[in-house]
């Protein structure tokens, strides 16, 4: 008798559990409803990206209660990536397949959006360029100008196409060139205090490549490295910029000594790299230079 009762128990128990729902193989292609949340650097808000029947949108959403989002449509655009520049602007890398010059190609420009559901500032756009989202430093004192390097044209034969460095106000929009164009120059890089120092410059006629240095922005820049690429030569490294001006972190893999974490110093003012031994870099010392980020 008491068996039965047991098995009476089990089989009502095993009726009782829910069946699974079942999932059309559709939903495991819509896009997710939110996407990407960075929160702010004070805490108090989220940027994310939303599906809105369908559609994608850009959402800075504030979490204390009563207060309402700001949702900007993007349509055809695509929101490629977006970054808090402080407590009150975001950031957005856009791209789009326009046509420039009579040629179609896909272009990225640079957005900024506030908490308000205000209109998106358009940040240093450029007609005639490709890419007008390459950010190199963003500040973190809760200032809101950034460093945009930006080429006016996509010609080679075109001064523009080299690109300058302007310092651009995410809050309200005004622009500043603060590091003209250099031919040959195609990449610029500042500082955590966001001061350009570096340069990677490429010649097509030789198939060379070498990077310019400054320690100072009121110094001029000089050549520190050369390489062939026809003769598989190349550059080194930077990594890091010091609080020593003469200084750059450099990244290599040696056979003799990969335990220095592939770090060396170079002394820009001295012909040749100095690198240290094992012992030269402790722990403590180590966490202090990956904590200063090339690009700021």
């Amino acid at each position: 008798m008491r068996w039965l009762l047991v098995a009476g128990l089990l089989a009502s128990s095993a009726a009782a559990e829910p069946i699974p729902p079942k999932y059309d193989v559709a939903a495991f292609g819509r896009l997710p409803m939110i996407e990407d949340a960075e929160i702010s650097p004070d805490g108090t808000a989220i940027a994310a990206k939303l599906v809105v029947d369908g559609q994608q949108q850009f959402a800075v959403i504030p979490l204390a209660a009563g207060t309402k989002a700001a949702i900007t449509g993007l349509g055809s655009i695509s929101l490629d990536r977006f970054r808090w520049v402080n407590n009150d602007r975001v950031i957005a890398s856009i791209s789009s397949t326009d046509k420039i010059e009579g040629t179609m190609i896909r272009v990225s420009r640079l957005l900024s959006l506030g908490r308000t559901a205000s209109a998106p500032l358009k940040l240093d756009w450029q007609p005639g360029a490709q890419n007008g989202s390459n950010v190199i430093w963003a500040p973190r004192d809760g200032s809101a100008s950034i460093l945009l390097a930006t080429r006016t044209t996509i010609y080679t034969n075109f001064d523009g196409y080299w690109p300058r460095v302007d310092l651009v106000n995410a809050a309200t929009g005004k622009v500043k060139t603060i590091q003209r164009s250099k031919e040959g120059i195609q990449e610029w890089y500042a500082d955590h205090r966001g001061n350009v120092r570096m340069g990677f410059g490429y010649n097509s006629d030789t198939n060379r490549g070498y990077l310019i240095y400054r320690p100072a922005t009121d110094i001029l820049f000089k050549v520190i490295d050369r390489a062939a690429y026809s003769k598989d030569q190349d550059l080194i490294s930077p990594v890091l910029f010091l609080d020593e001006p003469n200084k750059l972190t450099l990244r290599v893999i040696t056979k003799a000594d990969q335990a220095i974490t592939n770090m060396i110093l170079l002394k820009v003012d001295s012909p040749k790299p100095y690198f240290p031994t094992r012992n030269m870099i402790s722990g403590k010392r180590f966490c202090q230079l990956m904590g200063r980020p090339l690009q700021g």
